[in-house]
């Protein structure tokens, strides 16, 4: 067994004490100093350096951790993490790995998005499930005639539904435009189909029938609830009777807001929210046009 001593000038010294043993072992120092923190390791076969100690030797292959993050293990390669993300996430699993997510299957949605005109959407990153509404247009008023005062439009249907969804995935939405209303003693034009669809989602509220006495209001389809539009008349101008020359309010949708019904010298009333029917035209000496229904929409909630 030997010994190797470093003398220092104050009188101490530092002793290597090699092993009793009848084998050689050569160690090769590094040629440089490593940096603040760094461990002097061996690769196994006597060559020694100053390094950021390993996973494979109990540390996390890292020289700096992010705060808040949280590791993962990575067999004998570097730790991965994952960032907190947004405030509520929880931490979630795919059977594969782990990620900060908004809590699965609980419907407790943070952001609404509104969509008035056709477009194409892509679930945000995280996203697993949303809440939808789909709502079609709403008809046009009955325009007014000399003998009758018009009949309200219709309102749309609106579907309502939760569905799973995959971050990345993009839908496409249309929506429903609003009839026109009727001119004088003609019917109010019927709304346009409002419809979201793309992978594992088809969902739609139908836009209403033109106004008059035998239309409808827009049927739905491929929610959990599917809400068909109103078409049952209102008066809406008390002050002023049918039979007089007044006109019947427009329809409310699922948002309410039916354009108001006409007097005798007025037009009837555009609707006021999404689906909604127009107001129609009163009848009097001269032939009155009737409001026009309103365009449909897709709210997304996630």
């Amino acid at each position: 067994m030997g010994q190797l001593t470093f003398q220092a000038t104050l009188g101490g010294s530092v002793n290597l004490v090699g092993p009793n043993t009848a084998s050689n072992a050569t160690f090769t120092l590094p040629s440089a100093d490593g940096s603040a923190n760094q461990p002097l390791t061996t690769n196994g076969s006597g060559t020694l350096a100053f390094q950021t100690l390993p996973v494979a030797g109990g540390g996390t292959g890292a020289a700096s951790l992010t705060a808040n993050n949280v590791l993962l293990g990575n067999g004998t390669s570097a730790l991965q993490t994952v960032a907190p993300g947004n405030s509520g996430n929880v931490l979630t699993s795919n059977g594969t790995t782990w990620a900060s997510t908004v809590p699965g299957g609980s419907n407790v949605f943070t952001t609404m998005a509104v969509y008035t005109s056709s477009t194409t959407w892509t679930v945000p990153s995280g996203i697993t499930k949303i809440k939808l509404h789909a709502t079609g247009g709403g008809a046009g008023g009955y325009g007014g005639s000399a003998s009758y005062g018009g009949d309200g439009g219709p309102s749309g249907g609106t579907a309502i539904g939760y569905f799973s969804v995959t971050p990345g995935v993009s839908y496409t939405i249309t929506i429903g435009a609003g009839g026109a209303g009727g001119t004088g003693g003609n019917r109010g034009s019927a709304g346009g189909n409002t419809t979201f669809v793309g992978t594992g989602i088809s969902i739609a509220g139908n836009g209403a029938d033109s106004s008059g006495s035998s239309s409808n209001g827009g049927t739905a389809s491929g929610g959990n609830l599917n809400l068909n539009g109103s078409s049952q008349g209102c008066y809406s101008n008390p002050d002023v009777s049918f039979a007089s020359g007044g006109s019947l309010g427009g329809h409310p949708s699922f948002w309410g807001g039916g354009g108001k019904g006409a007097p005798y010298n007025g037009t009837g009333q555009a609707a006021l929210t999404y689906g909604a029917g127009g107001g129609g035209g009163p009848g009097g000496s001269t032939n009155r046009d009737g409001g026009a229904g309103a365009a449909g929409v897709i709210v997304i909630e996630y």
